[in-house]
């Protein structure tokens, strides 16, 4: 991986830990980080430049430019000789945290950025190195130039690195209570959204319930269905009645006209 390094400081005092949150938030803006992640940037090296001098008995800082392309990173890192971190996994599962409040330090700054490494262990100092990729499109870095901004700008006061972090401070309120009105916005709108659909349900139902269901009809066969009373077992369209309709007589028919006019005559024949 390619390493360029920036600039390397000596972190002994307290206001050695200002001065680093100080050169943190001049470099992030020299490298076009939006202000959200300057703050970001500019906390995350200050909790752990304060671990460093109050656990570490002082160390030294470093910022480097890591990576190449689009995948490049602002990264710091940080070496002390102090007695180490003991219980580290803990600390970082966040079942710990000291009573001076260096595990919430530690978890913080590795939510805050995109990678994060610490090795530690008693008797053999701790090692922090964490980065921030960085903004894309950001290709062309002059090394030189931001080392020049760094140890050009004046170091600021105590009184002006609070003032400093009140500003951020204020801005990140702002930017939450933004996002808590736009979240209470989006709440009633899937309240009104949810009152609709159940209002379209009930609907739906009333509906359903007027709705009465038609009988199915019992389909019958030609051949099957039952004669009715006074019909030919044949039916009523069975082929005697068709002949009747169409003025045929049937056998039968014949038969009984012959009968009637043997009868007839036979009546005459008596009245003669």
């Amino acid at each position: 991986m390619s390493v360029q390094p920036i600039l390397t400081a000596a972190l002994k005092t307290e206001q050695d830990v200002v001065h680093a949150r100080q050169r943190a938030r001049t470099l992030a803006a020299m490298l076009g980080f939006d202000r959200q992640d300057q703050t970001r940037i500019a906390t995350a090296v200050s909790e752990i430049a304060r671990n460093t001098v109050s656990y570490g008995r002082g160390g030294t800082l470093r910022f480097s430019l890591e990576g190449q392309g689009n995948d490049r990173a602002l990264a710091a890192s940080f070496v002390d000789q102090g007695a180490g971190i003991v219980g580290l996994t803990d600390i970082l599962e966040g079942h710990y945290v000291s009573p001076t409040g260096m595990g919430m330090g530690i978890v913080g700054t590795r939510r805050l950025m995109d990678t994060f490494e610490i090795d530690s262990g008693p008797g053999r100092g701790t090692r922090v190195r964490f980065s921030k990729f960085l903004p894309r499109g950001k290709l062309e870095v002059d090394i030189r130039r931001l080392t020049t901004g760094l140890t050009t700008a004046a170091p600021a006061s105590l009184t002006d690195e609070v003032q400093v972090q009140n500003r951020d401070l204020m801005t990140t309120l702002a930017d939450l209570e933004g996002a808590r009105a736009e979240l209470e916005q989006i709440n009633t709108e899937l309240e009104n959204t949810n009152r609709g659909v159940v209002a379209l349900y009930a609907e739906l139902d009333e509906r359903a319930e007027g709705i009465v269901p038609e009988q199915p009809q019992r389909r019958e066969s030609r051949g099957h269905r039952e004669p009715d009373a006074g019909q030919h077992h044949h039916g009523a369209d069975g082929p005697e009645n068709r002949l009747l309709r169409s003025g045929v007589k049937t056998d039968v028919d014949q038969e009984h006209d012959g009968s009637a006019d043997r009868q007839v005559r036979l009546d005459e024949r008596g009245d003669s």
